[in-house]
């Protein structure tokens, strides 16, 4: 198995963060069934309905999403580094 970086990983960590983000700060210009769709091979990344991503791994929004204390909802970055961790290889 091929080993990948620190940097790439955080790197993709932070976009995932970042993609999530966006979804929460524009919810309305999303379908309200959007998942994060990411491309195994390239690791291409959007937000899209399940329909218009079907060859891509689709991971729900709800899961990378928790409530702050103060009720607003955020990226979970412990969620976006989970998910990070499955496609970059870090020893």
């Amino acid at each position: 198995m091929k080993q990948d970086t620190i940097q790439e990983l955080r790197n993709f960590d932070d976009q995932l963060f970042e993609a999530v983000q966006e979804y929460l700060d524009n919810k309305a210009a999303y379908p309200t069934n959007s998942v994060l769709a990411i491309n195994a091979k390239n690791k291409k990344k959007s937000i899209a309905s399940p329909a218009d991503c079907a060859k891509c791994d689709q991971h729900a929004l709800t899961s990378l999403i928790h409530t702050d204390e103060n009720g607003n909802l955020e990226p979970n970055c412990d969620a976006t580094h989970d998910l990070a961790s499955q496609y970059y290889f870090v020893r």
